[in-house]
């Protein structure tokens, strides 16, 4: 926030304070003891208030607050829509739903005066503050008035940017640059041209510019590339006679093929009572990223890895994450062990928590398991590596259908995975479902982590739980009515437990439902986080559970290790927890906001991608199921995973939205649409700088029919 922003925000609060009266220029001089020279900015603050609807001054000139009575303050959360949502200064309340037309102009992450408006919608009365200084954005013509305006790279920035004349000059159309803001207008906002990022066509400027409005960097500071350089100037002792000597165990990684960063490792036997003892090996990256250093300053800035298509911003440097700490093949590696034994039903009988060091055996992949599993494991009487595998493979069984039973919820959502081609446009779009060879490691993570979770979460250390809490039971009882529609029954919905909403997911695999209902479930769902206090973990049906399997790419992995590392090497100072209780909280807040924001740049990322995608096909048809129906149109989902919609103003009959049913029905021609449907749908138009993508049904416009046609199509 520049230190004029700042002044205004506290004159503004000063003002509409419920304990200051309405006041003249004069008297709010004289209140705050402005110098002669600072008079013209004091009432250029107070004017862009006024325009602003904060404040409102009469004839007498006398300024105070506009409603008083309903100004709430909160936090302006901008969509890719026309609406928004607004979070209440009050955090125990929920968020509030913004129609379009009533943000007053507000930007994401604007502070805000809202008035509610009846139920969960509100309107913006006034902006306080505004978050967003700079942004990348896409040069444009002004036609027919020699000027040049901006079109924001991310969609949910919203407005009408005008470059100012002096810049204007300096870029042509369809330049990519990073611009700031220099004034706010009624009609427009007023930017400056601070950088050129190179030309829009380009697929990769366009990423780089959506990582710079994310506040992403790929560099690393000069004081963690120093530190890096200087860290390995003695050898690394991997003879310790502290740390558990696993070398000789077979020990095996599997990951994507295009994988770097190796963080675990299994090894797994099988006992003479016919029972597994499982060991999962974890880089113990903690040995190297040190608590204050700049290395790990930097880790906890970044908070995790960023991963989207063919590119990855790495938590922390490749030497780090691709070199010393990935447990690559053949090569002695610093770790920590968690050792589990586990009986025939899952449970998990006895389990040991180990500074060690390993050599994995074999970097193996997600495909080659996964073939071995669909062949029935060939070569094991041959192979230890692939007779360990098949035994995992059986431990994998045993321990899914455990988590089954306790009423986990499984989601099989398809994720997008784009094919680029080497000048960076994408070349195809494709679903991608994990297979069993993804949950053979996945549930030995999931096990890993419960017992770490128990463990400590028992002891009064700080630590660093992931929680999931209980859904809203209005988002429970929305979901049942959803669901119902479509033709399954949400039990219990007013004593939900996960098993419920476990089943529901299970009736609907397989069918054409699925992914919709899956969708709508994760949704009634609040979003896992990390907190330093444990609630349990709704959606794996779990009293203890965090995040230790990652750290090479999670920081909370990472802090856990050096507080678990300090109770087995009793260096815990327990007489002075205090410290270290302020620094978990403070992870934890961290870590959530750097997932969510990772989540959402990758998103973005994605969702470019498709729009440049499909925008090549413009006129071809695909198969499509209709996901949601609203006053707008059809939103329908096609089998590559891009979404789009329907409008019903490009239809050629009117169309009245059942809400309850979720139908949309044509007035004149009866045509019925309803969420589920499978339908064929044209590609019209697609706005890559928007990311709109517009589909049409096998109907045509209205506007293209005679009205012979017309005639004969709904009244014949």
């Amino acid at each position: 926030m520049s230190n004029y922003e700042s002044k205004k925000k506290k004159l503004i609060e000063l003002l509409t304070d419920k304990k200051t009266p309405p006041l003249k220029f004069a008297d709010i001089v004289l209140m705050l003891d402005v110098k002669p020279s600072e008079k013209d900015l004091l009432q250029k603050m107070l004017d862009e208030a006024v325009q602003e609807g904060i404040l409102k001054v009469n004839k007498r000139g006398v300024y105070r607050p506009v409603k008083r009575e309903t100004n709430l303050k909160g936090i302006y959360l901008a969509t890719k829509g026309e609406f928004g949502f607004i979070r209440p200064e009050n955090e125990e309340e929920n968020d509030f739903f913004v129609p379009p037309g009533k943000n007053k102009g507000a930007m994401d992450g604007d502070t805000v005066l809202y008035k509610r408006n009846g139920g969960d919608t509100a309107e913006v009365i006034g902006i306080l503050s505004h978050a967003i200084a700079s942004f990348t954005g896409v040069v444009h013509n002004l036609h027919g008035y020699g000027r040049k305006y901006v079109v924001p790279v991310l969609n949910k920035i919203k407005g009408f940017f005008l470059i100012t004349e002096e810049d204007a000059v300096k870029v042509v159309r369809n330049d990519l640059v990073k611009v700031e803001i220099v004034k706010y207008t009624k009609e427009y906002t007023e930017v400056r041209v601070v950088e050129k990022l190179g030309k829009a066509n380009d697929p990769k400027n366009i990423v780089e510019s959506i990582l710079k409005d994310f506040n992403v960097t790929r560099e690393f500071p000069t004081q963690v590339k120093t530190q890096v350089k200087t860290m390995f100037s003695d050898p690394i002792n991997f003879e310790d006679d502290a740390r558990s000597d696993f070398r000789r165990l077979l020990t095996v990684t599997i990951d994507g093929s295009d994988a770097k960063d190796l963080d675990d490792a299994i090894s797994l036997e099988k006992t003479e009572d016919g029972n597994f003892r499982l060991y999962v090996h974890i880089a113990d990256v903690s040995e190297y990223v040190t608590r204050g250093t700049p290395l790990d300053k930097e880790a906890f800035r970044r908070g995790t890895s960023i991963y989207f298509p063919d590119d990855v911003v790495p938590m922390l440097p490749k030497e780090l994450s691709n070199g010393i700490c990935s447990l690559n093949p053949n090569e002695d590696r610093l770790a920590m062990t968690v050792v589990m034994d586990i009986d025939k039903t899952g449970r998990v009988l006895d389990h040991d928590v180990l500074e060690s060091v390993i050599c994995s055996d074999a970097r193996l992949t997600y495909d080659y398991v996964q073939e071995l599993i669909d062949n029935g494991f060939p070569g094991m009487e041959e192979d230890p590596k692939i007779a360990m595998l098949k035994d995992m493979y059986e431990l994998y069984k045993i321990l899914k259908e455990k988590r089954n039973q306790r009423g986990a919820i499984n989601f099989d959502f398809p994720e997008t995975k784009v094919i680029l081609g080497e000048d960076g446009y994408p070349i195809d779009i494709l679903p991608y479902k994990t297979g069993e060879s993804n949950g053979v490691i996945e549930e030995f993570m999931l096990i890993c982590n419960e017992t770490i979770a128990q463990h400590f979460g028992v002891m009064e250390i700080p630590f660093v739980f992931r929680i999931h809490e209980f859904p809203d039971p209005v988002d429970i009882r929305n979901l049942a009515a959803f669901a119902s529609l479509l033709g399954f029954k949400l039990k219990n919905i007013n004593n939900i437990r996960p098993a419920a909403l476990a089943q529901l997911v299970d009736e609907a695999s397989g069918t054409d439902y699925e992914e919709m209902l899956h969708t709508a479930v994760l949704r009634s769902m609040k979003k896992a986080v990390y907190s330093p206090l444990n609630v349990g973990h709704f959606g794996l049906a779990s009293d203890y559970y965090c995040h230790f399997t990652s750290p090479i790419r999670r920081y909370p992995d990472l802090l856990i290790h050096r507080i678990i590392k300090s109770i087995l090497r009793g260096t815990m100072d327990y007489m002075n927890i205090e410290p270290l209780k302020e620094y978990v909280e403070k992870a934890a807040s961290r870590s959530s906001d750097a997932e969510r924001e990772a989540d959402d740049l990758e998103r973005e990322i994605v969702d470019y991608y498709k729009c440049l995608y499909m925008s090549k096909k413009i006129g071809e048809e695909f198969d499509a199921i209709i996901s949601d129906i609203n006053s707008a149109g059809l939103r329908v989902r096609l089998r590559n995973t891009v979404t789009g919609i329907i409008f019903f103003r490009n239809l050629s009959d009117y169309y009245n939205v059942d809400e309850k049913t979720m139908t949309a029905t044509g007035e004149l021609s009866k045509k019925k649409f309803q969420v589920g449907d499978k339908i064929k749908v044209t590609v019209w138009n697609v706005d890559v700088q928007t990311r709109l993508i517009e589909f049409m049904t096998s109907e045509r416009k209205t506007s293209e029919m005679s009205e012979e046609e017309i005639m004969e199509e709904y009244f014949s």
